[in-house]
């Protein structure tokens, strides 16, 4: 069953004017598929006159939502003025009826302005989160990195130590080996010189043998030397790294807390 429309005029009394009330009752009003027009009263400045069509319930809902305050706009009262208006099918739409130039004019300033103050609000919040994020992110890298640090050296002073007891102990080892072998070796090269010359060209290999162990240790050593320099040096760098993000943070937000506000008109009352 289609619900009856009717036409009323509504008068919005109150800090109705230059405060954006004009678009509130357009975007409330489309909201709830209403047609008509709203604009300022160019008489009284206190007054914003509403033209509505729609069906009388949402028409009720609307002028009480439009009656509360809201934002900048303080309405005191929103009502019916006379008697019900002719319905007008051709209204297709719920249009905001412009006024004087330098007022619409006056009004978007107010806003403009109001914008940007919040932006600032939000933005300068934003830094100090910011900020504070790469303080503590700071202390925890700085942190973890003089722990890795403290582990790393532990870890390689631990391993130095091993492998000079191995060696040290594979050395002994090795020696005691070699004179008791030198001691049968003696004892065999006394019965046949063939057989010591063949054990001359066996000690001599493995010389070259264990001489290219000792080399590749060696070389094992240094390396590990060098990949240890190399992340010390890594962790040093991350350090820095970090105290450059807080300082690039810290320069931002003293940007914005001393960037200069923009002074706003003076509102119409």
């Amino acid at each position: 069953m289609t619900e009856h429309v009717v036409r009323w005029r509504l008068v919005a009394t109150g800090k109705v004017q230059l405060v954006g009330y004009r678009a509130r009752v357009a975007a409330e009003a489309e909201k709830r598929g209403l047609v008509g027009s709203v604009e300022n009263d160019e008489k009284d400045e206190r007054r914003v006159l509403i033209d509505v069509q729609g069906p009388e319930p949402i028409i009720e809902a609307f002028r009480t939502k439009i009656e509360t305050p809201e934002g900048r706009s303080v309405p005191r009262t929103v009502l019916r003025e006379g008697k019900p208006l002719p319905v007008d099918e051709a209204l297709d739409e719920f249009r905001v009826k412009r006024g004087e130039v330098h007022l619409e004019t006056l009004e978007r300033m107010e806003f403009a302005g109001e914008a940007l103050t919040n932006l600032y609000s939000v933005t300068s919040d934003l830094s100090n989160k910011t900020v504070a994020g790469f303080s503590s992110l700071s202390g925890e890298m700085k942190e973890g990195f003089s722990s890795l640090s403290g582990e790393m050296k532990e870890g390689f002073s631990s391993l130095s130590g091993e492998m000079k007891e191995g060696f040290s102990s594979l050395s002994g080892e090795m020696r005691q080996g070699f004179e008791v072998l030198g001691g049968k070796i003696d004892e065999g090269v006394q019965g046949t010189s063939a057989l010591h010359r063949d054990i001359i060209q066996r000690f001599d290999e493995m010389g070259k043998t264990y001489g290219m162990i000792s080399k590749r240790l060696g070389l094992i050593e240094k390396d590990l030397r060098a990949q240890t320099k190399a992340t010390l040096q890594q962790s040093v760098a991350l350090l820095r790294l970090a105290k450059t993000m807080e300082q690039v943070a810290r320069i931002a937000l003293g940007a914005s807390t001393h960037s200069p506000r923009t002074p706003l008109r003076n509102r119409r009352e």
